[in-house]
């Protein structure tokens, strides 16, 4: 009974056709593989678990799948059959956590199904399922990826892609597997060369991106939710009275990765230099500022909100929450246009739902958000690291000129809520007096902003080192009259504060700055750092137009697509910022030499060309072309005569030259005596397979043995000894012998 159920699962005289012997092959697919699943465990953040299981059992699979490739492995199929309902049955539940973002359990799927295949590969086409299951899962990472660590994994995958093509192309031609190490060097080198040009030239177009919403699962058992913000580098307590002030009116600790202006109030004598560390990394076709949160009422020395709890909840028992921000705009007529971004949290932030302008749908974690009077969204829970949302948002496209056919008269016959004209009763005269000072040549609001902002950029250095301002005093004449230095909070606050004092309504927004565009991952990287405050004025007919006034920063009417660029630019504008500005200055000032230079020689040639008597010009052209001709000339006889003197190598040694010659006159001699004819287009080696069926078994090894060895001798540096030579002479006589006497036999 024991012998039949082995017999049942040894092999079983099943002989599929086509079947793919070659080892090489296997193991290059297996490693390109590999390095495919590798790379989506990493970037989909998946447990590490999965990807060692899947590995050595994919490892198992290939061995097994080589070992019983002549076998039918009719059980094996079964058991590989159900285990894939297994994963198919895995691959729903995952959807049902996430129905917004299939590509996770898409992943996981792709890594099992491909895992349970490497078991059943007898052919060619089977191990190229399994590279076109890889080509899917690097896929799958490069579109969920948020690391520069990506690249190597797609700088491996290519160039094993690549060496599993050229082995399944010499293996389908039954080339030598010397021949496969000639040529990897100089395929995989152009491969690599050329696969990165192409990634650095190819732009980043919207249209040819994965149009997905990638959010985290969603949270239940929501706790009650007040609206407040959490800030989670102050206490809650502090957060009640204004950012950073405890119940002593003492301001706590600065916390490097907590931005203070993230709270229903903002002090304007806070200090501290944030942290460079990534905190967020966002996902766009499109720049722009990530919009936190917006003030109303200046008091002198701080910012707050009049209203910071009359909220609107957003709420869905499904995906998308529908925000819809610009049904609150009236009579606009500024163009919009549509963008999705998705953020990934990689510290810990506050309860803000980051955005561009102005939100339309919200791909959340939970089941509603609170939007507030002032534009900010606020989650119940805090955005703690690895949340992940998509916020699709209408950006309004501004332009200057329309901007500037609003009037003084309209602006007076259509403002907007009174808080955002207030200013201190107790605010200096002086800071008035600059802004008409500032604006007296301007001859509409958006100008007169625009000459605010200028002269501030101009005029006032950016400087994280300034001591407090005297608690005594407001704190925006203190920076324009005083101190004359400052943070991005005091430029936004004087340009606020004196366009109100001009009859323009503003308020002041928080939130970061666009951060460092990655070419290589295609993320914005946010730093703690680029958390930063801006102005923005409202325009009847236009609504809210972002100002910033602090040097080095610049807030877009329309912000431009960054992937629009080829990824050359993008990546040097990556690069740069590592380099230090004396090098880069440098390399400014080569490059602007050499470009004069060249400029240089062209105009000496366009003069030469034109002020040159026609006979002279013909003369020079007519003497150039002779000069190329004889060049030219002297270099194919230079190349015919190196042709001529080329000696193959095994020429060098007369044993060598005298085994070629035995060997190829020993095959056309056997050749004659079968009666096979010799074909022209065929190398020995093959000419001599072709011999292989006519002779026994003995023979024919033997003839192997031989034709090895004249690769060896004739292409490489192998020698060889006489006795060998009359060896191998000995074999084709005999062979020849024995064919003869089997003819005459027959006869």
């Amino acid at each position: 009974m024991l012998n039949r159920w082995r017999n049942l699962l040894q092999h079983d005289g099943y002989r599929p056709a086509e079947v793919e012997d070659s080892f090489v092959l296997r193991l290059l697919s297996f490693l390109t593989v590999t390095v495919a699943i590798a790379a989506t465990i990493q970037s989909t953040e998946s447990s590490p678990g999965l990807g060692i299981a899947a590995v050595l059992l994919s490892g198992l699979g290939f061995w097994i799948s080589w070992h019983r490739r002549r076998a039918k492995n009719w059980w094996i199929k079964i058991i590989l059959a159900l285990s894939m309902l297994a994963a198919l049955a895995n691959f729903f539940y995952g959807i049902q956590e996430n129905p917004y973002d299939a590509r996770v359990p898409l992943a996981h799927l792709l890594i099992w199904l491909q895992t349970l295949h490497s078991y059943d590969l007898p052919r060619r086409k089977d191990v190229f399922y399994s590279l076109w299951v890889g080509l899917i899962l690097i896929s799958v990472a490069a579109t969920t990826s948020r690391s520069t660590l990506f690249g190597a994994y797609l700088a491996v995958y290519a160039l094993l892609a690549v060496a599993s093509l050229l082995a399944s192309h010499l293996s389908s031609q039954k080339a030598s597997p010397r021949l496969l190490k000639r040529l990897s060097a100089p395929v995989l080198g152009w491969g690599l060369v050329l696969g990165t040009l192409v990634f650095f030239a190819m732009p980043r177009y919207e249209g040819m991106k994965i149009r997905t919403f990638p959010v985290s699962m969603a949270i239940t058992n929501l706790p009650d939710f007040d609206g407040k913000i959490k800030n989670p580098g102050y206490n809650q307590a502090a957060q009640n009275g204004g950012v950073g002030k405890d119940k002593s009116n003492e301001r706590g600790e600065f916390d490097p990765f907590a931005y203070y202006g993230f709270s229903t109030e903002l002090d304007l004598n806070y200090r501290g230099r944030l942290s460079d560390e990534v905190v967020m990394k966002v996902r766009g076709s499109k720049s722009s500022y990530w919009r936190g949160m917006g003030f109303d009422t200046y008091d002198g020395l701080r910012w707050s909100m009049t209203e910071p709890y009359a909220l609107r909840r957003i709420d869905n028992s499904v995906q998308p929450l529908w925000v819809r921000e610009t049904r609150e705009l009236k009579n606009n007529i500024v163009p919009r246009e549509r963008a999705t971004h998705s953020f990934y949290i990689e510290r810990d932030q506050s309860n803000l739902v980051f955005k561009a302008s102005y939100a339309e749908q919200v791909y959340f974690p939970t089941t509603y958000i609170l939007m507030d009077k002032y534009g900010g969204l606020r989650s119940p829970i805090e955005l703690f690291s690895g949340t992940t949302y998509t916020v699709i948002s209408s950006i309004p496209q501004f332009s200057a000129d329309r901007l500037r056919t609003v009037s003084w008269e309209l602006l007076a016959e259509k403002p907007t809520t009174p808080n955002y004209y207030q200013v201190p009763e107790a605010l200096p005269q002086r800071v008035r007096d600059l802004a008409k000072k500032i604006t007296q040549d301007t001859q509409n609001p958006y100008d007169a902003v625009k000459a605010l902002e200028k002269h501030l950029k101009a005029e006032y250095p950016y400087n994280l080192d300034i001591p407090m301002f005297p608690e005594n005093r407001d704190a925006v004449d203190y920076f324009l009259f005083e101190q004359g230095e400052g943070y991005c909070e005091h430029f936004a606050s004087s340009l606020a504060v004196m366009a109100r004092s001009l009859g323009i309504g503003t308020r002041f927004v928080t939130g970061y700055v666009p951060g460092q565009y990655n070419p290589l991952t295609g993320y914005f990287e946010v730093r703690s750092s680029d958390a930063h405050g801006w102005v923005e004025a409202y325009f009847p007919n236009h609504g809210w137009v972002p100002f910033d006034p602090t040097p080095g920063y610049a807030a877009a009417l329309a912000p431009n697509p960054m992937n629009e660029k080829s990824n050359v630019g993008n990546f040097w504008e990556y690069v740069a910022r590592w380099i230090p500005e004396g090098l880069k200055k440098a390399v400014g000032q080569g490059l602007e030499k050499a470009v004069a230079v060249l400029l240089m020689i062209f105009g000496a040639v366009v003069a030469v060309v034109t002020f040159l008597p026609l006979p002279v010009l013909f003369t020079l052209i007519l003497a150039v072309a002779l000069s190329v001709l004889v060049v030219v000339f002297l270099r194919s006889r230079r190349s015919t005569d190196t042709e001529q003197r080329f000696v193959p190598g095994y020429r060098a040694s007369a044993e060598r030259a005298r085994f070629v010659h035995a060997y190829l006159k020993g095959v056309n001699h056997l050749c004659q005596a079968y009666g096979v004819a010799v074909n022209e287009g065929l190398t020995p080696r093959e000419q001599s397979r072709l011999l292989s069926s006519l002779l026994s078994s003995d023979a024919r090894t033997r003839l192997e043995d031989w034709s090895t060895q004249y690769d060896a001798v004739r292409y490489g540096e192998a020698e060889v000894s006489a006795e060998r030579i009359e060896k191998m002479t000995h074999d084709f006589q005999q062979w020849v012998s024995e064919a003869k006497t089997a003819e005459e036999s027959v006869t």
